[in-house]
């Protein structure tokens, strides 16, 4: 920027013009240009069908984050019997009510009377069940869930204690926005899309004083 009267150039906030000594009119100062930014990559929100992935970052011990995943496992497992301990419960209250309404039919009385318990039965059950399912299946681990736990089991032995593991066990899956490398389109004009998934990384020190760095990547 110069100044508007002797065409000095003027430093970035100045109010008045070294060489003429005149004020710098404020109107004259361009506003600063804003570039719009990408928006931040991140990974689905831990609601829904995203609230069944798995992702967990770590920075202890091998045997520490082995006994949390048993943990996690093993809770995993009381859901889901839990689960179908309720759902077969609420699937009975559909034949329970039926009784309830034989009775009005074989008495005579209108489907009023003893009928309301069937129906309150009914959708006592159709309310449940709906819960249930938003609720969904629970955490699913998978091979490389097993994997992972199985690794960190052999490596225990392997790491001194004052040593921590650190890094990552990502099993949201590959077809994100974040992970995705680049797009083309193929001959017909269908979009392909390339995923780079790497699920698993770690870091450690070993016994003999080796780094360690492990990465798995789907691509």
């Amino acid at each position: 920027m110069n100044c508007q009267h002797c065409q000095a150039p003027l430093k970035p906030g100045a109010t008045v013009c070294p060489a003429c000594g005149q004020p710098v009119s404020q109107s004259a100062i361009p506003a600063p240009s804003v570039t719009p930014t990408a928006p931040a990559r991140r990974l689905p929100p831990a609601t829904g069908k995203a609230a069944q992935t798995i992702f967990m970052d770590f920075n202890q011990s091998p045997r520490e984050i082995v006994r949390v995943m048993a943990e996690a496992q093993q809770k995993a497992d009381e859901f889901k019997v839990q689960r179908r301990r309720r759902q077969r419960w609420l699937w009975l209250l559909f034949p329970a009510g039926l009784p309830f309404l034989c009775f009005d039919v074989w008495l005579g009385y209108n489907l009023c009377t003893f009928s309301l318990v069937a129906l309150t039965l009914w959708l006592g059950a159709i309310f449940g069940l709906i819960w249930l399912r938003r609720q969904g299946q629970g955490p699913q681990f998978g091979p490389r869930y097993t994997l992972t736990r199985t690794l960190f089991e052999t490596l225990k032995d392997d790491i001194s204690p004052k040593y921590t593991l650190v890094g990552w066990l990502d099993l949201t899956g590959a077809q994100q926005e974040s992970k995705a490398t680049r797009q083309k389109n193929s001959q017909s004009g269908q979009p392909i899309i390339y995923y780079r998934d790497e699920w698993l990384r770690l870091k450690t020190r070993l016994y003999d004083g080796n780094a360690l760095r492990l990465s798995l990547t789907d691509r």
